[in-house]
């Protein structure tokens, strides 16, 4: 038996490797959105971004594998109490053979400073994972599973603790070689750091269409019957997941994605149990020479749900946004650079927070 040559061996680890390192700098109108984490609260401010970033992946026969890692820090040049610095790391593995195929996920995530998830300054840890399988019982039809669980501890803010476990199992037919759809059920359990937790079931219709590579379709609508713990069952709702994609050309494309669930909240006091979310976000990306120009515009809304024991106060809130970048390689092609703006906008918060904001600055990235 031969052993494998030590140039071979780093051969393969080096295709799979991946680095890179950004900077970013950026001029915030609101950064903290007035919520008074510090003493010029509302005021704009500038600050610099470095990151970098790591990960690997393999292939070996019917298994695959990857890992990665990123991670900076954020420094605001005169509300330093803001300042922060966040880090992410996670793995998967899937395997494919004959007519199953499966994959499982792990992602952990920290961060530290202003979070606008939370309007304050807060340290944050995420806890993720997933396992998805299908099985192809015929030529028309298939069968997939899924299930995952994400744990948040966030301290700081008046934030708590929130966590979710979704499972859903869907029977597919292929009517097309571009479309399938099917039934299935979904169930969800989702639970604050205070008061009760909250269990929802219910059937949905999934659809799945793609016209070559110009057109793509992930769709899910599902009727939800949910129940709190003591027992009080709020009316039936929907939950709504769409995916659209066109690539008209090699120049440009657009894409729409439509999302409505519940989901615990994680905002202070433990006063709203449950927030009904509903996003929309429609994008635009051309091409014009070698520079790439990205547009987007998205619209949210929370409705805050919560058992009649329960003395809610907070109001409905919506929100709109818009951003737009052009970036493009530079410097022989080595690094990518790209300038961008964002402006967001909140309505129905109480107090007298200023919720809205511009940001505009550049980005430079190099990867090795």
């Amino acid at each position: 038996m031969s052993l494998p040559r030590f140039e071979d061996v780093t051969g393969r680890l080096s295709r799979g490797l991946g680095l890179s390192a950004s900077l970013s700098g950026a001029y915030d109108s609101n950064p903290s959105l007035g919520y008074g984490a510090v003493d010029d609260a509302g005021e704009g401010d500038f600050s610099m971004t470095l990151g970098g970033a790591l990960s690997y992946q393999s292939q070996l026969a019917n298994w695959g594998y990857n890992v990665n890692y990123s991670g900076g820090y954020n420094e605001y040049f005169s509300q330093s109490d803001l300042s922060g610095y966040y880090q992410s790391a996670g793995g998967g593995v899937n395997y494919s053979s004959g007519p199953l195929s499966a994959s499982l996920t792990l992602g952990f995530g920290y961060g530290s400073g202003a979070n606008r998830n939370y309007a304050a300054v807060v340290d944050e840890l995420s806890v993720n994972y997933g396992l998805s399988a299908a099985y192809l019982i015929s030529a028309k039809t298939s069968i997939t599973g899924n299930f995952s669980q994400s744990i948040t501890s966030a301290s700081g803010g008046g934030a708590s603790d929130s966590g979710s476990f979704a499972a859903g199992l869907t029977a597919y037919w292929r009517y097309s070689p571009l479309l399938q759809f099917g039934p299935g059920l979904a169930y969800t359990y989702s639970a604050g750091d205070v008061g009760q937790s909250r269990t929802s079931i219910g059937p949905t219709i999934n659809a799945n269409y793609r016209l070559s590579r110009k057109l793509s379709l992930n769709s899910q609508v599902g009727l939800n019957f949910a129940e709190y713990e003591d027992g009080e069952s709020p009316d039936p709702g929907l939950t709504t997941s769409i995916a659209l994609a066109y690539e008209a050309s090699r120049l440009w494309g657009m894409n729409l994605s439509l999302y409505r669930g519940v989901q615990a909240d994680a905002s202070a006091a433990g006063q709203e149990q449950f927030s009904e979310m509903t996003s929309l976000r429609v994008g635009y990306n051309r091409r014009i020479r070698r520079a790439s120009w990205n547009l987007g515009i998205s619209y949210g809304s929370d409705t805050y749900e919560a058992p009649e024991t329960v003395v809610t106060t907070r109001p409905d809130q919506d929100n709109i946004s818009f951003d737009t970048s052009i970036g493009m390689p530079i410097f022989a092609n080595t690094c990518s650079a790209s300038l961008f703006f964002r402006y967001s906008d909140e309505s129905g918060s109480t107090g007298n927070e200023q919720t809205d904001s511009y940001s505009v600055g550049f980005s430079i990235s190099r990867s090795f």
